[in-house]
């Protein structure tokens, strides 16, 4: 019984090694990579030297026309002036990828550009809970834990069969 468990745990353990792995080899080498080389904290220490270089960032817009965003970077703020940009309103996020014109102008790839309300991050992890709760009620509620044998087990009578059959009999 000792044996399974801590084969269990092993597993478990090994799974999770290579889980992590495989975030740290994304991060390092495929995430890196596939993007442009600069992005806003090279922009704010020498964007003079950064001119025709494609660049990625992402900022609020402050002024829809022409648009404007404010970009925070290591040495506080910059604003740049965007041309060739999606439509914006004042207040989105526009994250872009572009070629730097001159020290505070980018032409963005409208391809490769979008902005973001304020409310879709809240939005995104407001339904995310949400959804994570219903199917942890789902697992628990047809699921047990025995913390003997260190496995989940199907329950004989689900926890929402025995509220029921309490309350009807």
């Amino acid at each position: 019984m000792r044996t399974e468990i801590a084969i269990r745990i092993g597993a478990i353990g090994l799974l999770s090694a290579l889980l992590l792995t495989t975030f740290v080899v994304y991060a390092a080498e495929i995430g890196h990579g596939n993007g442009p080389p600069h992005d806003a904290d090279e922009l704010g220490e020498r964007s003079e030297q950064l001119v025709g270089e494609q660049v990625e960032l992402s900022g609020d817009v402050i002024e829809p026309d022409p648009v404007r965003i404010r970009v925070e970077h290591d040495d506080g703020q910059s604003e740049f002036t965007i041309t060739n940009a999606p439509d914006t309103t004042e207040g989105q996020q526009l994250t872009l990828v572009g070629t730097l014109t001159t020290p505070d102008t980018i032409e963005a790839d409208r391809d490769r550009s979008f902005t973001r309300d304020p409310w879709e991050i809240q939005y995104m992890y407001v339904i995310s809970i949400l959804g994570a709760a219903l199917v942890a009620a789902r697992i628990s509620n047809e699921w047990r834990f025995n913390r003997q044998a260190f496995q989940f087990e199907p329950r004989k009578q689900t926890l929402l069969d025995r509220y029921r059959g309490g309350r009807d009999g």
